[in-house]
């Protein structure tokens, strides 16, 4: 029986590793489901240890079969909950984001819903422990963006204002040139040094006066 029972503990491990990876990056998916695997593969092995060892010795003394068994149970019970403890926090690392930002494939996203200008959008998004958005995939963040916006635009961390012409995310990464919309950047009137994101165009970036007043969209790194 208490074989039994650890056997249906450890694959209860299992059930829970996978169902909390079901929102995971595929890598992380399939690392917490063979760790939970080796889990349930562990317990067995050493609930079958423990009873052959407890068999060998029934006709030296009875009364140390329970105890035998019970403490090479108990080791390998822990030893599951240990490796379970250790994929779930592997798996919310990757899959949670803090309040009140939300998941995007792996990046975690906050639409400010005041309209302001990009330097204070951009203050705004570092009070909240982030910084404007510079997202890896831009129109992932298109289709996250789509119906939850007063209008198409959001300004987003995107500028030129250390060299005209130059454009680059806040993170340091060059913009992609086809990923402006066709005619952009074109710097109306010499003054668009900021990026606006547009969901109603194809091609989604935009060139833009810093000081339009638009929404916003921040973004907090993940193990940063």
């Amino acid at each position: 029986m208490v074989i039994l029972y650890v056997l249906l503990l450890a694959s209860a491990v299992m059930g829970a590793v996978i169902n909390t990876t079901t929102t995971a990056a595929p890598s992380v998916t399939k690392k917490a489901t063979t760790a939970a695997s080796s889990v349930t593969k562990e317990a067995t092995t050493e609930g079958t240890d423990a009873t052959t060892e407890s068999n060998a010795t029934a006709n030296e003394s009875a009364d140390s079969i329970p105890t035998a068994m019970t403490g090479s149970l108990v080791a390998a019970l822990t030893n599951a909950i240990n490796k379970y403890l250790e994929v779930t926090k592997a798996v919310d690392h990757v899959t949670h984001c803090p309040y009140p930002y939300s998941i995007v494939l792996d990046e975690c996203f906050y639409i400010g819903r005041q309209k302001m200008s990009w330097i204070d959008a951009r203050t705004h998004c570092q009070g909240m422990k982030g910084d404007l958005a510079s997202p890896n995939n831009i129109y992932a963040l298109k289709a996250f963006l789509i119906d939850k916006l007063d209008s198409a635009a959001v300004f987003v961390g995107a500028t030129d204002q250390e060299k005209e012409g130059s454009w680059s995310w806040l993170d340091g990464r060059n913009i992609v040139e086809n990923d402006f919309s066709e005619g952009e950047p074109n710097n109306h009137k010499g003054i668009e040094n900021c990026a606006g994101l547009d969901t109603e165009k194809v091609r989604v970036l935009n060139d833009r006066d810093c000081s339009d007043h638009i929404q916003f969209v921040c973004e907090f790194q993940l193990g940063g």
